[in-house]
């Protein structure tokens, strides 16, 4: 279930919510996978105006270097995105920044767990440098390949 909007928390330096696609299409964004481009432009629309998700983006001197979203549930956060800029942010960390903001975002408020769906090139990035665990088997997405579910509970 989804919970009721409240006001977002604030983020650090370097990060800020979506306000509109506009933001991200100046940015001529791409994560280099063609799927999960076109996930993105499909969606981002709904996304911006939708109160139960947050859009954070990295952004550089103008450019958006990576953007997550995270859907909010009663007892839980999603993370239904984690993209890099591949165009600008090629050898950045900004998918491990955007992931630990992520759980900074999930303490802020309130939230015990996040959970995921990685994609099979980044499986034991989540195991190993983030710490998440497999929760159900393994799947097969027609347009994502084989995704994992993972989550990690914050203490």
């Amino acid at each position: 279930m989804i919970m009721e909007s409240r006001p977002r928390p604030r983020l650090p330096k370097g990060f800020r919510y979506l306000a509109n696609s506009v933001d991200l299409s100046s940015s001529s964004f791409s994560s280099n996978n063609t799927a999960i481009d076109l996930y993105i432009s499909s969606n981002i629309e709904r996304w911006v105006s939708n109160k139960d998700r947050y859009i954070a983006i990295v952004y550089g001197e103008k450019d958006v270097l990576g953007l997550m979203v995270l859907e909010l549930h009663d007892d839980y956060i999603e993370l239904a995105v984690l993209a890099k800029n591949y165009n600008k942010a090629r050898y950045a960390k900004v998918g491990s920044r955007l992931a630990v903001l992520a759980e900074s975002i999930a303490r802020d408020l309130g939230k015990r767990e996040i959970r995921l769906e990685a994609m099979q090139n980044s499986h034991r990035w989540w195991n190993e440098t983030m710490r998440y665990e497999q929760y159900m088997p393994s799947y097969h997405d027609p347009e994502f390949g084989i995704l994992t579910p993972k989550r990690k509970f914050l203490l």
